[in-house]
């Protein structure tokens, strides 16, 4: 009878079953230690988020405020606008901006999300006299006077709008302006004013807590 090598047994490399073996395990391992290292991966992103979770839910209750607003009222567009610096020009005096930060449309209407951002305030004076006054009543763009917000709002297909201050609470100062624009005659005909004024004060008191909140 041959012998078999010392690595065989019955005729099968039992040295070769074993390394066979050792590296499906190998295999196995490494797979597992993926996974695990791919998991955790997640499990941190997730936790360096730039928002808390608060600060998602405050977010997402500014946009149903706004959202119930519009509806309310019948406007094709609600948003919130917030003051902020820009830069400083070369005199060292800083720059005064402001941006839409939370909006709400109707079907069809374009977004401004993009088209007011980082506007200079300096360049809109008449609407932020406007905004100043803390009236809500509404006004159709082509009873205002010639400005460059009149422009502005007339190249966003703006036919009548109304705008009431957001109040910093903890300093009385103005942060922003919650804004009402009507892009149909429709709806703008059919608008109450009185309606209008109720609901629009009425939602800032909400949105105002809601930003000191969040």
């Amino acid at each position: 009878m041959q012998a078999l090598p010392d690595n065989e047994f019955f005729n099968i490399d039992v040295f070769g079953s074993w390394m066979d073996v050792g590296l499906a395990v190998g295999m196995f391992a490494i797979g597992v230690a993926f996974v695990i290292r791919s998991i955790v991966g997640i499990k941190r992103s997730r936790g360096c988020s730039p928002f808390k979770q608060h600060t998602i839910e405050v977010h997402s209750k500014v946009h149903e405020q706004l959202t119930e607003l519009r509806v309310l009222t019948g406007a094709g567009r609600a948003h919130i606008c917030m003051f902020h610096n820009g830069g400083t020009f070369e005199t060292g005096s800083s720059m005064k901006k402001f941006s839409v930060t939370h909006e709400s449309l109707a079907l069809a209407i374009e977004s401004t999300l993009q088209k007011k951002k980082e506007l200079m305030a300096s360049a809109f004076t008449h609407l932020i006299e406007h905004v100043s006054n803390d009236d809500p009543t509404p006004i159709v763009i082509s009873e205002m006077e010639d400005s460059f917000w009149k422009s502005f709002l007339e190249s966003q297909r703006v036919l009548m709008t109304c705008n009431l201050p957001i109040f910093c609470q903890a300093k009385g100062t103005i942060v922003g302006y919650l804004c009402l624009e009507w892009c149909s005659l429709k709806h703008m005909d059919d608008a109450n004013v009185d309606n209008i004024i109720m609901e629009m004060k009425e939602k800032r008191s909400i949105i105002q807590a809601l930003i000191s909140e969040g």
